[in-house]
């Protein structure tokens, strides 16, 4: 989905919201599970309670304990203080706000008599952000009332809803973890991962093999569990394996001045862009160290074969061989970067005292020196950290296909240029830039929609406002096929989908095959009126969400 310039406040909720919703369930949960850090508590906990309602609970021991903190669980992109390395706030947002959730109740017991506590809407909201009847001047002033937000108050727990005396016994009672800081979700819709055996055994494994040092307790009364449960981590990277192979680490070091990334070699530096030799440099300091191994083989099998155990979608050897990020004494992943920066274990030149060459269970993990990257500058050098922690991958313009090549040649003990002059480059042959154009579908109103397709991705802004200058001239040619009569004001259509592409034509003719073949009651397509078998680029659905959700997600 793309994300406009220069977006109102309106616009950056719905597309906020919008986007939270469509992350992994478990990477939205990890979110909340980090902070155990950050609040400094022991134990951990889930309750998913089956009532006349579904409500979700977060608990924990320990967490915010001034207004001012609470009030970041409200905000975007706003954060807490934290000496933790990359933290850039927004997780606890997404994790909220990802479920289609009538109300989210966050509070901070303090003491005996007494909480902070706080509250938000996020279906409203989102209901309110998408309304093309909603100006954004209304927007922001109903946003932020009471009517969608309870801001950060300190109250007497005598004065709270009667509910959470109950359940802060009931949980404190079948858990032994006090739940003094608690996040209450009204789900309206449930994620499979709750409610399916398989999808719910999958989730554990995916929690468990994020290997958290403190315990989580699970309670799921959906699928009947009468009492908690705490799991065993799965270790797929082999950071706790005692009879790892041929373990290395290796000190990455950075110029803090020029930003420039650096390998030791003997008393000098290998200047990891062009492979050049170079005197000590006062700026010079250690980014941190690249621990680098070989998982032994009994050890995984045995850890993978219990991370398959019950789980819906089996995963091989090869899907964790990459490289890890280990940051505040977690991985930001149970998952290596990005699409297999390693490339292909068959072909790495990697072999071990018996022989076995191309060995995927190679390991390498990045762990950043806490007192340098706590200067987030030298941090976000190599790092791109993400509201979705999970998603953290390297800065792209970071010189990391470098630094991944050198510490490989390092670990193989592999010569490393050493010339005081710099490498010939080869001479680059400049292939010609292929133009991409792009493919949306808009929401014109009334039941209305658009789908379409530009050859020229810098045409599409001008296209999308030539499509609300004509929206109501169009509602009033289709009104006969619409259920709204009602012809509307404004000149604001909604922007669905969009997707950069070099071939427009062929996805917009894939955007009206899948429309075709799930045209029924629910969808109702025109023929064109050049061919009976084309369909026109216009069509009448009255249900949003589910062009939003089902035909977007196939698409």
């Amino acid at each position: 989905m793309s994300r406009v310039c220069q977006q109102s406040t309106k616009e950056s909720f719905r597309d906020d919201i919008e986007t939270s919703r469509k992350q992994k369930t478990v990477y939205k949960n990890y979110e909340y599970y980090d902070d155990y850090s950050y609040s400094q508590s022991t134990k951990l906990g889930f309750y998913l309670e089956k009532d006349d309602e579904t409500y979700l609970y977060f608990f924990q021991e320990n967490g915010p304990k001034d207004i001012e903190t609470l009030r970041k669980f409200l905000e975007w992109r706003r954060s807490g203080n934290s000496n933790e390395i990359g933290h850039k706030g927004g997780g606890n947002k997404r994790n909220i706000n990802g479920f289609y959730c009538e109300e989210a109740f966050i509070c901070m017991k303090i003491d005996d008599k007494n909480v902070i506590r706080c509250a938000t809407k996020p279906n409203s909201l989102y209901e309110l952000a998408i309304s093309p009847d909603i100006d954004e001047e209304t927007f922001r002033s109903d946003s932020d009332s009471s009517t969608y937000i309870t801001n950060p108050e300190k109250m007497k727990i005598k004065n709270l809803p009667g509910w959470y005396s109950s359940i802060f016994e009931k949980i404190e009672k079948e858990s032994n973890i006090s739940p003094n800081f608690l996040i209450r979700l009204e789900l309206t819709e449930i994620p499979e991962e709750y409610t399916s055996k398989e999808y719910w055994d999958e989730y554990l494994n995916q929690v468990r093999a994020k290997q958290y040092t403190v315990p989580i307790y699970f309670k799921n009364e959906l699928l009947s569990m009468e009492k908690y449960e705490k799991y065993d981590n799965i270790d797929l990277v082999g950071i706790d394996d005692i009879d790892k192979i041929s373990e290395m680490n290796l000190p990455l070091y950075i110029n803090k001045d020029t930003k420039d990334f650096y390998f030791k070699s003997g008393n000098k530096y290998i200047n990891v862009k062009n492979e050049v030799l170079e005197d000590i440099h006062p700026d010079m300091i250690e980014w941190g160290i690249i621990n680098m191994f070989i998982v032994s083989k009994d050890y995984f099998t045995k850890q993978l074969k219990e991370f398959n155990t019950n789980n819906k979608n089996t995963m091989r050897a090869e899907d964790f061989y990459g490289i890890y990020l280990y940051l505040n004494d977690k991985l930001t992943n149970y998952l290596p970067f990005g699409n297999k920066l390693l490339g292909d274990s068959r072909n790495n030149g990697i072999s071990v005292e018996d022989g076995q060459k191309n060995n995927g269970r190679f390991r390498m993990i990045l762990k950043p020196n806490e007192k340098t990257c706590e200067d987030s500058d030298i941090f976000d050098s190599l790092i791109h950290t993400r509201e979705i922690k999970a998603l953290t991958d390297f800065l792209e313009k970071s010189p990391y296909k470098k630094i991944k090549d050198i510490s490989i040649k390092f670990y193989k003990g592999e010569s490393i240029t050493k010339s005081s002059e710099p490498i010939k480059k080869k001479k680059i042959v400049k292939k010609q830039k292929i133009k991409e154009g792009g493919v949306y579908i808009v929401y014109l109103g009334n039941g209305l929609w658009k789908f379409g397709m530009v050859t020229d991705h810098n045409n599409k802004s001008s296209r999308i406002t030539d499509h609300s200058s004509t929206r109501v001239s169009k509602i009033e040619e289709y009104i006969e096929n619409l259920s709204n009569k009602e012809i509307p004001k404004g000149n604001k259509c909604i922007e669905v989908y969009y997707k950069k592409t070099p071939t427009p034509k062929g996805d917009e003719e894939r955007i009206c095959s899948i429309l075709l073949e799930k045209q029924s009651n629910k969808i109702k397509l025109f023929k064109c009126e050049r061919s009976s078998n084309e369909a026109r680029e216009y069509f009448v659905c009255d249900d949003f969400d589910y062009i939003h959700d089902t035909i977007c997600d196939i698409l």
